[in-house]
């Protein structure tokens, strides 16, 4: 009998997949990507669903449908969703954007009560797609969730994987196999979505005495591990029902609720070591389960999908505080639902916020060269103009959003405005003689890079200037770093 080792394996893998799938478009960067369960022929029922990763535009224009497997294709299982279990089919995008993850069964469509179903007999699918459309099921779960939904699929490179459920508490699988390891123990073991947020695991529940989003362990476990609710959430059971969550940065999480009282998307901050609730935006008629969001120049978009059980829609709201408006994106024809949603991988981009303070020569500049902040792009640098010829000035870089108001310097001109807060590096610069000076800032191909956002800017020393701290600023400069 013949034995392949592991990579003749991962070998055979991909040139069936090369030959049996057929590729669809690329998805784009910065598109809204949304788990379809329906095909619209038959209303939605508790039996299994065909199920498609839909993909739109930020302005609702359908660009495309991605059928997943309904039955065995080569390595690739059959993956379905119960059409009414509405805590399934959540959707994950990996931190690089790579990947989009989600959990189904290995059942055909119109396969009865395979929420029920043991998972010896009915798998639970892991399903990851690719950001060139192609889709792979060849990962499967038949030690776990069995008599339960699988619900939630995270994964940090598309090779190692977590997945929670309505029981088995958190479960670590990898790539091509068809079993699991705990990676959580004690409670709560009946929980809801799963993500990854700076390479720390964290998942939500609405069980017992966690009632919110929790840290599963410490970075990305892959053995046993304690889950803590976050400090401040509720531990009062049915004080909310939490499903999804996103972070806009370190110390600000949104998080929906479907929960009658208190229900819609909640706005919790992080002051000296507690989770307080700021207040919670609610869209006219409804509510929201599933939940994505972007930042750009300081400003919070969200985007999520209703609680209806058909026909449901994608709404998006800016973060203008309470009050704040919603607007319907796109709607799912009838006998259809859209469940969670993700918006593609980051794109790299540039963009300016506050204004600078002149020298005795003129306002500095601060500006880009060599191309997009991609990764893998040897040639981007950072630069700055329009100063006095041969004198010493600063770059400073922070990480995150700059502030949009900008902060006084203590001395300079009132105009004078630092905008990076708290500040990781501060370079000197020397202008040349046309006043201009330039900071290599070659970006490595290494996708962890992916996501992180810089605010840059420049401040110049001009002894010409009468005030104590002789200093012009430029204004700020906001960076994405993306693939």
């Amino acid at each position: 009998m013949l034995h392949l080792n592991s990579v003749a394996k991962l070998s055979l893998c991909q040139v069936a997949l090369t030959t049996l799938l057929v590729a669809q478009l690329p998805i784009t960067r910065g598109d809204i990507v949304v788990l379809r369960v329906g095909d619209a022929t038959l209303p939605l029922s508790s039996a299994a669903q065909a199920t498609f990763v839909d993909e739109y535009t930020q302005t609702g224009v359908l660009v495309q449908s991605i059928p997943v497997p309904t039955v065995v294709n080569g390595i690739n299982l059959p993956c379905t969703n119960s059409g009414t279990s509405t805590s399934e089919g959540h959707l994950n995008v990996s931190p690089d954007g790579s990947f989009f993850t989600f959990g189904g069964y290995s059942a055909a469509p119109g396969t009865a009560g395979i929420t029920s179903s043991a998972s010896i007999t009915v798998p639970r699918v892991i399903a990851r797609v690719d950001n060139l459309g192609y889709v792979d099921t060849s990962t499967s779960i038949n030690n776990a969730f069995s008599a339960g939904n699988i619900r939630s699929v995270a994964t940090d490179n598309g090779v190692q994987f977590w997945a929670s459920g309505s029981n088995s508490g958190v479960q670590y699988s990898t790539y091509f196999t068809s079993t699991s390891t705990s990676a959580s123990t004690g409670l709560p073991t009946n929980l809801r979505d799963l993500g990854i947020y700076n390479g720390q695991l964290y998942c939500s529940s609405g069980s017992g005495a966690f009632q919110g989003v929790c840290s599963v362990g410490i970075g990305l476990p892959t053995a046993p591990t304690t889950i803590t609710l976050l400090p401040g959430f509720p531990t009062v059971a049915g004080a909310q029902s939490t499903y999804d969550w996103f972070f806009s940065d370190p110390n600000t999480c949104y998080v929906t609720s479907d929960s009658a009282i208190g229900g819609g998307i909640q706005k919790w901050t992080f002051l000296a070591g507690t989770w307080t609730l700021a207040y919670t935006l609610v869209p006219t008629g409804t509510l929201t389960r599933y939940l994505s969001g972007m930042v750009q120049n300081g400003v919070v978009t969200l985007y999520a999908t209703t609680t209806q059980t058909s026909a449901n829609t994608i709404v998006s709201v800016v973060d203008a505080g309470v009050g704040s408006t919603f607007t319907v994106i796109a709607s799912a024809v009838p006998n259809t639902v859209l469940r969670g949603i993700r918006i593609a991988g980051p794109r790299g981009y540039v963009s300016y916020s506050g204004t600078g303070s002149p020298t005795t020569f003129g306002i500095p500049t601060i500006y880009t060269l060599g191309g997009l902040p991609n990764i893998g792009n040897p040639s981007f640098a950072l630069a700055s103009g329009n100063m006095p010829a041969f004198s010493i000035g600063f770059m400073v870089i922070g990480l995150g959003n700059l502030f949009t108001s900008g902060i006084t310097i203590v001395g300079a001109a009132t105009t004078a405005l630092l905008y990076v807060n708290p500040i990781a590096s501060t370079n000197l610069l020397i202008t040349d003689a046309t006043g201009a000076a330039t900071i290599a800032f070659g970006l490595p191909l290494l996708p962890g890079f992916v996501g992180i956002q810089l605010g840059a800017q420049t401040i110049v020393l001009d002894p010409l200037l009468p005030d104590p701290l002789p200093l012009g600023t430029s204004n700020g400069i906001q960076i994405m770093i993306g693939q």
